[in-house]
C-alpha cells in the first residue's frame, strides 16, 4: 500500500478494458491502464501508464501504448530507450507545486488543474480508439 499515491481509471474504461485484463502482483488495478496521483515533497503529480497485459501480449501492449502515443500526438520512444518499457510505460506525467502542508482545497484544485493540464478526456478517448474492435464490448 501507498499512502501517498492514489490510482484510478476513467468509468468509461471498466467495460471497455475487460477484453485486456492486467497481470495481478505489482500492478494495483485489474486493468492494464491507470492514471495515479502522487504526492511528492512539494510537488503533486499525475501520471498516465500502462501496465502488464495478461498472458503472453507483448505484441498486444506493444500496439497499444503505440496506438495511444500516436492518437495524443505524442513522440515514439527509441526502441530500448527511456519511456519504452515492455511491462511498465509512463505515457504521460505532469506536475504542480503544492507546497509541504497543502490544504484539502490546495490539493483539489492542482488535481483539476493536473487534470486539465495531462488532457484527461484525451487520454480517455485514445484508451478507448486503442483497444481493438474485436475486443470492444457491444453496447
Amino acid at each position: 500500500m501507498r499512502t501517498d499515491t492514489i490510482f484510478f481509471v476513467f468509468e468509461d474504461w471498466k467495460r471497455a478494458l475487460q477484453a485486456l485484463p492486467a497481470v495481478k502482483g505489482a500492478w494495483p488495478s485489474n486493468y492494464p491502464v491507470l492514471l495515479w496521483f502522487k504526492k511528492d515533497g512539494e510537488k503533486l503529480q499525475l501520471t498516465f501508464e500502462v501496465g502488464p497485459f495478461n498472458g503472453d501480449a507483448a505484441s498486444e501492449r506493444a500496439r497499444f501504448v503505440a496506438d495511444v502515443r500516436s492518437t495524443l500526438k505524442l513522440e515514439q520512444p527509441k526502441p530500448g530507450g527511456k519511456g519504452n518499457g515492455v511491462i511498465y510505460t509512463r505515457v504521460r506525467t505532469e506536475k504542480v507545486k503544492v507546497g509541504d502542508d497543502p490544504s484539502v482545497e490546495d490539493l483539489v484544485t492542482a488535481m483539476g488543474s493536473l487534470l486539465d493540464r495531462i488532457k484527461a478526456e484525451e487520454i480517455k478517448a485514445a484508451v478507448l480508439a486503442a483497444i481493438p474492435s474485436d475486443l470492444s464490448p457491444q453496447v
